[in-house]
């Protein structure tokens, strides 16, 4: 038997046992019986065990049992609550169910006529919570199967469900993230008659394996999107540094024009350089001032494990395809400022009746969900970890637009992390 509360009472009661045997031993003179815990020992104390529970719930059933078992004539009334089990005293002295496989041949005694228990009696408790304990926290149908095998005991499944909400460890592997309802879409999204690439959402992907010579190395792709009306740009970065990241925005401020805000995710290299982005505007460089849009430019962060933050580049990585040629005419380039105008605002004026009607709907998390509070216990999950999760306690939340908690600051033995509520099961 493995530890637990239970196994601790039965050890208990087996050396009460023990030491009652041995005070009526030595008033009578004769030898005392060692302290060595055998098997025999042990079974007498659950017996024992048992026998006190089943007292104590059904004394007035079990007085007439046991006067049953010695051959006077009694019967159980009909109002109690083992009558339809047909109980009998075995030779332990505990109560035990008369059931229909008595014949069976392959099955065990306890099987046959299993112990009925109380199912209000805190030993039901310590019996079903050992055989959690014992199969590892397994599902409920293998535990109430289990217990089954030995015990009758009254809403069994109702108990096994109860002790499952209220274990820790149970709560932790089944613990499910809770789902606000979906955001409304940011200004960026929404912004009509504005430059190109004013809002601009940046990612990686890669790596892409380059011929040098006669080496292959390997080179990523930084893919710049207007959150507006979904251009891309593409940049060639030489590596995951905060230089090449650097270096590529360069080359996009000098394409397309110094953005308003940039979106990214929480990569080390978008952090270094967007600190690098803020001490060059504090310097007031006025050759990186230039490149980093003189002090115009705001980065916004995404909080970690937060893909759908930023679906509007990520979905853009799985259907980039490489740039089509287009013939350069001269007429084609040179139009007249007039019909440039006209293109325009003919595009802008689609893009309001075509485009926002289309993003207007909610495709996924629909309801409202309970919101975390401060001082909530969480479990951070995280797929790539398995029996790891992190575990802390909610020190502040972070509301969105809508007034709905969007992201959580959790306090955790390793620090305090910011992650969305999505990723955070209370």
């Amino acid at each position: 038997m493995i530890a637990g509360k239970l196994f601790t009472a039965t050890i208990s009661v087996l050396y009460a046992r023990c030491f009652v045997d041995n005070c009526r031993r030595k008033i009578l003179k004769q030898p005392l019986q060692s302290s060595h815990v055998n098997q025999e020992e042990f079974i007498k104390a659950e017996n024992t065990l048992w026998r006190l529970a089943q007292q104590a719930e059904f004394p007035e059933e079990m007085f007439q049992l046991q006067q049953a078992k010695e051959g006077r004539k009694t019967k159980l009334d009909k109002t109690s609550r083992i009558y339809k089990l047909s109980p009998f005293i075995d030779e332990a002295g505990v109560a035990r169910m008369d059931t229909r496989i008595a014949e069976a041949v392959f099955v065990s005694y306890n099987t046959k006529f299993p112990i009925i228990f109380p199912k209000g009696h805190r030993l039901a408790n310590l019996v079903i919570e050992w055989y959690r304990r014992y199969y590892l926290h397994a599902n409920n149908e293998t535990v109430i199967n289990e217990v089954r095998q030995r015990f009758h005991i009254p809403c069994l499944r109702t108990l096994v469900r109860n002790l499952s909400k209220t274990c820790m460890q149970c709560r932790v592997m089944k613990a499910k993230p809770t789902y606000p309802r979906e955001a409304p879409l940011p200004e960026a999204r929404l912004s009509p008659h504005i430059r190109t690439f004013s809002f601009v959402g940046l990612d990686y992907f890669g790596p892409i394996l380059v011929k040098v010579g006669r080496s292959l190395v390997k080179r990523w792709v930084a893919l710049f999107t207007c959150l507006t009306i979904r251009a891309v740009h593409l940049e060639v970065v030489h590596s995951l540094s905060t230089e090449a990241c650097k270096m590529a925005i360069r080359r996009f401020v000098v394409r397309r024009g110094a953005p308003l805000e940039i979106r990214s995710d929480n990569g080390t290299n978008f952090i270094g350089a967007n600190r690098e982005l803020q001490q060059q505007i504090k310097e007031m460089n006025q050759q990186l001032s230039e490149v980093f849009t003189n002090a115009v430019t705001k980065w916004v962060f995404n909080p970690p494990s937060a893909p759908h933050m930023g679906g509007s580049w990520e979905r853009l990585q799985g259907v980039t395809q490489p740039p089509i040629p287009i013939p350069e005419r001269p007429e084609s380039l040179r139009p007249s400022w007039r019909l440039a105008t006209n293109l325009v605002n003919q595009f802008w004026s689609r893009w309001i009746e075509e485009y926002l009607p289309i993003i207007a709907s909610r495709t996924k998390w629909y309801e409202e969900a309970k919101e975390p509070k401060v001082g909530d216990l969480a479990v951070i999950v995280d797929a790539s970890v398995r029996n790891g999760w992190l575990r802390g306690r909610i020190i502040s939340v972070i509301k969105g637009r809508d007034g709905r908690i969007r992201q959580v600051l959790v306090k955790t033995s390793g620090g305090v992390l910011r992650r969305p509520v999505t990723k955070v099961a209370v």
